[in-house]
């Protein structure tokens, strides 16, 4: 017993070891961000200073009605914003390796960068708007003339003299903390979407391959009346948009019967994916079923097994290798199409942005999204990946 368990013991040493040695500048790298993390974190200032950076005559001015404090604490950084709901005015401070930031904009500044930017993009649509009419007509006169180049370089010139320059580019480095100081707010409202889309994802795949094995052995099956309607709802659920299924579940029931009324957004989402991945994952099944060879079949009922011990320990088995590449790929499809929910106002990682975008009046908030989709898809597609080798190596 004593040299099993230091044989275990040698072994798991020697795997970390090979582990080590195949991944070992990733595994550095890992290492040396993981250490660069820790020492941000313990430099972060404290959440309750942050706060304490909003003067009080602001706070007590706007009221509790008009007031509205938001916040983020992070591994790195903190953020806090202590705004007017009213007139927008806020003060936003960032925290990060020991520093409170400051990351507003000065509306005076940008009000003044602005109306010389406004001149140079009014130079530069007079030029554009005479060479588009040149190209048409074909008439010299409509050429942009040089008084209207000499404006356009007029324009931009003001935004290089000495006085503007270095206002704007204090402007842009208002711009930049601003940027990531609403990332930082945003992040938590886009977590909780992305908790919501993949506990969708999730659960309707999962429920939707239980699903899929029935409807794949029912097309499949020689008794007609199961076969045809299987197949009928296959082609139901295929032929039809996801999107017209999710509104005929969520508002076209109740008008049937109010007793099939869903209330539940999340339940109505879940209901309308399932079924539909059901009738997608089960002609991937019954492809795969019947791509094995017929003469496993007739081995195994000249061995004597019935139809469901061959389907359920010769035939299914098999067919898991084959199975793993389209099911993930449905999988990937069924994460991304749960956006589609935004349309019955459930608040995933879609809903969640566009509600964002529209109250900050900012498409920024897009970025973060679309990274934290692509780092959803990276996940599971990893997961999938992993599976397809183990699977390959053992069957």
């Amino acid at each position: 017993m004593i040299d099993l368990a230091e044989k275990q013991k040698r072994d798991f040493k020697a795997s970390l070891l090979a582990t080590f040695g195949a991944h070992r500048v990733g595994c550095i790298l890992a290492a040396v961000l993981l250490l660069a993390c820790v020492a941000l974190g313990f430099l972060k200032p404290p959440m309750q200073e942050l706060r304490g950076g909003i003067p009080r005559e602001f706070v007590d001015a706007c009221g509790p009605k008009r007031y509205a404090l938001s916040e983020t604490n992070l591994l790195v950084f903190g953020a806090v914003r202590g705004r007017n709901v009213y007139t927008g005015e806020a003060w936003t401070f960032l925290g990060f390796a020991g520093k409170i930031i400051r990351a507003d904009i000065d509306p005076e500044l940008n009000a003044e960068i602005e109306a010389l930017q406004a001149g140079v993009d009014a130079a530069q649509r007079n030029i554009d708007f005479k060479q588009a009419k040149f190209k048409q007509s074909g008439n010299p006169a409509d050429k942009p003339t040089q008084a209207d180049k000499d404006a356009l370089k007029r324009a931009k010139a003001t935004l290089k003299t000495p006085e503007a320059k270095p206002k704007a580019a204090l402007l842009s480095r208002q711009k930049g903390k601003a940027a990531v100081a609403n990332i930082a707010l945003w992040l938590p409202a886009l977590a909780d979407g992305s908790k919501i889309t993949m506990a969708l994802t999730i659960t309707s795949v999962l429920v939707g391959v239980v699903l899929s094995i029935f409807l794949a052995l029912g097309k499949i099956s020689k008794f007609k009346p199961l076969s045809r309607l299987c197949s009928a709802y296959i082609f139901f659920f295929r032929g039809t948009p996801l999107l017209m299924q999710l509104f005929f579940i969520y508002y076209g029931l109740p008008y049937i019967s109010p007793d099939l009324a869903i209330n539940n957004k999340f339940t109505a989402a879940f209901i309308a994916f399932a079924l539909n991945t059901g009738a997608y994952v089960a002609e991937i099944i019954r492809a795969a079923i019947q791509s094995i060879d017929k003469g496993q079949f007739e081995a195994s009922h000249a061995l004597g097994f019935s139809y469901s011990q061959t389907m359920r320990l010769i035939i299914i088995p098999q067919s898991i290798r084959r199975l793993i590449p389209p099911v993930a790929n449905e999988f990937i499809m069924v994460l991304k199409d749960a956006s589609l929910v935004a349309v019955i106002a459930l608040t995933d990682l879609t809903q969640a942005t566009r509600a964002i975008s529209s109250s900050s009046a900012s498409v920024l908030v897009y970025i973060p999204a679309m990274i934290l989709y692509l780092i959803i898809t990276g996940v599971f597609t990893f997961i999938f990946n992993r599976l397809e080798k183990r699977f390959s190596i053992h069957l």
